[in-house]
């Protein structure tokens, strides 16, 4: 089981929650024209993750690491490309 946890600060929005959470999808935000959302390859999904995670940039065994945790994930739990528009909506 993969687990989210509360991080320990709250960002521009002011609130943040200390607790354990099991993940069920991962949803990648983006602006777009129409609210449509698409599930990603496991592929193009290790390549989500890895680019919003904080790993080494240089090449060596963290690196791969990170990157075997990224495919891991994005083969076990659903990453998902999620346009919207900036309304209620």
């Amino acid at each position: 089981v993969w687990y989210a946890y509360g991080m320990p600060w709250s960002g521009s929005s002011g609130e943040y929650i200390n607790r354990r959470v099991p993940i069920s999808c991962i949803v990648c935000l983006n602006r777009g024209l129409q609210n449509t959302v698409q599930p990603l390859s496991i592929f193009d999904g290790t390549i989500r993750l890895m680019q919003r995670i904080f790993a080494p940039v240089w090449p060596g065994e963290l690196q791969n690491q990170a990157f075997n945790y990224c495919e891991e994930l994005s083969s076990e739990i659903p990453v998902l490309d999620f346009y919207c528009k900036p309304d209620l909506e």
